[in-house]
């Protein structure tokens, strides 16, 4: 895995063999609830809970196998075949052990940051053809405005029966994720939820882009803001200086 990539918590700091010994453990316990099903059905009722744990657990062996690649210590794909890959913000197992106590619109702004430096590595990916350039990207529009999002070649739509049946599932997670990112008990607002997508070819095309708004981030902030204004202030201040 790495370095300069992978989640920067104190688990991936622990020596090689504790990483391993841990992720095994850790990954047998999200398969057995599984296999207890077969025999007492009834614990299909907490089908919500099961995958939450079943995604905490899993995530560290995840890793480990290259099966979550780390773009930035935040921002990781999951390839779903040859021309596919989701993209998310971390997992709820790099959110219990990297959560920090920083102001939160600092936090905010590491996050965009981190995002941002994730793409760009994508699209270095892309340009020394270890990822294909006609793969499509695709990740829930969570953080980010759409309209700059459009703006760096990115689609964006409403999601497809099947991807709200997979954010369905995985309510209590993303509910546990918002409530730790926000500091006090939250839920996730369906109604926002979009997805934007795009191929290897155009988020290269915007490298250059992505690299005005790294820049802009990596300098000192003006105020301190929430994601939503930071972004704001960046389709002002970055995207339009092309």
């Amino acid at each position: 895995m790495d370095k300069l990539r992978a989640p920067t918590h104190r688990f991936y700091r622990l020596p090689s063999w504790i990483q391993w010994s841990v992720a095994v453990l850790l990954f047998a316990a999200a398969i057995a609830p599984w296999v207890a099903a077969f025999y007492w059905p009834l614990i299909l009722v907490a089908f919500p809970l099961l995958v939450s744990w079943h995604l905490f657990s899993a995530a560290p062996m995840m890793t480990l196998l290259g099966l979550y690649r780390y773009f930035s210590p935040c921002l990781l794909g999951l390839r779903l075949g040859p021309r596919l890959m989701d993209l998310h913000i971390g997992t709820l197992f790099d959110d219990v052990f990297g959560h920090r106590n920083a102001p939160q619109h600092a936090e905010h702004r590491e996050t965009i940051l981190c995002v941002f430096r994730g793409l760009l590595a994508i699209t270095e990916d892309v340009r020394d053809g270890r990822i294909p350039r006609e793969i499509k990207i695709r990740g829930m529009l969570l953080y980010f405005n759409a309209r700059n999002m459009k703006s760096l070649g990115f689609t964006v739509d409403m999601m497809g029966v099947v991807d709200r049946l997979v954010v369905a599932f995985g309510f209590v997670q993303m509910a546990i994720r918002t409530s730790i990112k926000s500091r006090r008990f939250s839920l996730p607002r369906f109604r926002e939820f979009k997805l934007a997508s795009t191929t290897g070819k155009r988020l290269l095309a915007h490298s250059g882009d992505i690299e005005l708004i790294v820049s802009g981030l990596e300098g000192p902030p003006r105020k301190p803001t929430t994601t939503r204004h930071a972004m704001r202030e960046l389709g002002r201040r970055d995207l339009n200086h092309r």
